[in-house]
């Protein structure tokens, strides 16, 4: 099958007002922190499996898109949070949250023209790194350390597929651990939680320049502790934003 070119854009609205978001998994930690946190200027719908207290946000499967009402030609851009989170689970409990439910989703989005797709990954792909390998970089190999990684990898491969073949702008987000006041009580003394965290404020701030800023192709990005030491988030950012 040929690949499509993608489309020369102006803006992800392409002139219209305001930009449209699709959240999926909007009633988890992040995507409670999203709906919260991006501007309420903004169209923001989110789904989950789950209800919630937002009244943005739908109940809904992911898997079934075509049976929630929704329609992708209402939406810019899809943020795509909904998954299993648990980073020792296994490959049974995994695949249909993270592998099956993702490939759906994305398919949706892409085959129905969402323009830009903002994916969450995670830096679970490449801790499993040893100390010979050195620090990661952002275009390091994958290092996975357990099957969640994998599964990120395998979602990083999709996104690029679906670039290759619709056209969309594809970003993957390797997150960090994000910030929460019950893991910054618990693991305040972890050298290795401190690493990787990433505050919400940030993170809020980042997503908001993921859906406006002009990126285009498929693209990957760390976002986590911003210091350089062991994420490198403003390295990857900077070339993402062209700074």
């Amino acid at each position: 099958m040929k690949s499509v070119a993608p489309k020369q854009r102006l803006s992800v609205t392409q002139g219209h007002s305001p930009v449209r978001v699709l959240v999926s998994g909007a009633n988890g930690h992040i995507g409670g922190c999203l709906m919260g946190g991006l501007p309420d200027t903004w169209r923001i719908t989110g789904i989950d499996t789950r209800p919630g207290k937002d009244p943005r946000v739908m109940v809904g499967d992911i898997t079934a898109m075509e049976k929630t009402g929704l329609s992708p030609t209402d939406f810019d851009v899809a943020i795509h949070l909904a998954a299993n989170p648990n980073e020792w689970h296994t490959f049974a409990e995994l695949i249909e949250p993270n592998i099956v439910a993702c490939t759906a989703f994305l398919h949706w989005c892409a085959e129905g023209g969402i323009r830009r797709l903002i994916v969450a990954s995670s830096i679970e792909a490449f801790l499993g790194r040893r100390q010979s390998d050195g620090p990661i970089t952002p275009d390091g190999p994958y290092r996975p350390r357990n099957i969640y990684g994998c599964a990120k990898i395998y979602t990083e491969m999709l996104c690029r597929m679906l670039h290759l073949r619709h056209g969309c702008d594809t970003l993957a987000v390797r997150l960090g651990a994000s910030a929460s006041e019950a893991l910054d009580r618990e693991l305040s003394s972890d050298p290795e939680y401190l690493k990787v965290r990433l505050p919400k404020a940030e993170m809020i701030e980042a997503f908001r320049r993921f859906v406006i800023e002009p990126w285009t192709g498929s693209r990957e990005v760390f976002l986590g502790a911003d210091d350089g030491a062991y994420m490198p988030t403003r390295e990857s950012l900077n070339s993402l934003f062209m700074k």
